[in-house]
């Protein structure tokens, strides 16, 4: 048994296509948001202010992001969870409760995510940040 694990990273040029997928699919559809990359530490890769988004955009899509990633599931369930009653995920420590993060995971393992923000609705929000997981996810 080793002391050490092997696992798999997320480099800038992986942000860098997820950014780019985003804002493809983003600008087909007439919509400006903000894309934000966290590595598996939760630190900021890259962010992507597309020229039109409000300006507060940024920072909330670092927000879902580290959120999808510290609770390994879409920040859409947390959401969906205070929609059920379940009022103390409001107090999740690091968490914004909207959709919007999506993990980015590599052969079952997350090794980043990506939020969207500002897509005029939050449902544009994680679908989008849905397509740049998934280019990842299915790279070989």
């Amino acid at each position: 048994m080793s002391d050490l694990i092997q696992k798999h990273g997320l480099s800038l040029a992986g942000a860098r296509k997820i950014v780019a997928a985003v804002e493809k699919a983003s600008a087909a559809e007439g919509l400006t948001p903000s894309i934000a990359v966290v590595d598996d530490g939760g630190n900021t890769i890259l962010v992507v202010r597309m020229d039109g988004a409000e300006l507060g955009t940024p920072s909330i899509a670092v927000d879902k992001a580290r959120t999808a990633l510290l609770y390994r599931r879409p920040s859409k369930a947390l959401e969906d969870y205070i929609s059920q009653g379940k009022f103390g995920f409001l107090a999740v420590p690091g968490a914004i409760p909207t959709e919007g993060g999506v993990p980015v995971e590599v052969k079952g393992e997350i090794v980043g995510a990506v939020g969207v923000s500002g897509a005029k609705s939050a449902v544009n929000d994680g679908r989008l940040a849905a397509v740049g997981a998934a280019l990842v996810a299915n790279a070989k």
